[in-house]
């Protein structure tokens, strides 16, 4: 196991990693703690950019959804508002990631 040596100005994705097929699904995501959130959102998007699933308010970087998806190619992103209020800022991070059907 290696763990990066520098990290990323802003928050940004992690796992799964832009272009990835994954075989577990609900597949498990996570992306770098982003400095100054208060606390992050995941969502989830079809590939015509429809939202698929919304998770709760994340004190985390890491959100693994209650339920499995169809196969398909879908995008994923986060918000974290900053500190300070909703309307202090956002933090994001986005990638997209192909999922493998669910055996």
């Amino acid at each position: 196991m290696s763990f990066p040596k520098t990290r990323p100005r802003r928050g940004s994705i992690v796992r799964p990693a832009e272009g990835a097929e994954v075989d577990i699904n609900p597949p498990g995501f996570n992306w770098w703690r982003a400095e100054g959130a208060a606390g992050y959102r995941f969502f989830l998007e079809g590939e015509t950019g429809e939202e698929v699933h919304r998770s709760p308010w994340l004190s985390d970087p890491v959100y693994v959804p209650d339920r499995a998806f169809p196969a398909g190619v879908y995008r994923w992103r986060v918000e974290g508002p900053r500190s300070g209020g909703p309307n202090a800022g956002h933090v994001g991070a986005d990638g997209l990631s192909a999922f493998a059907e669910r055996s």
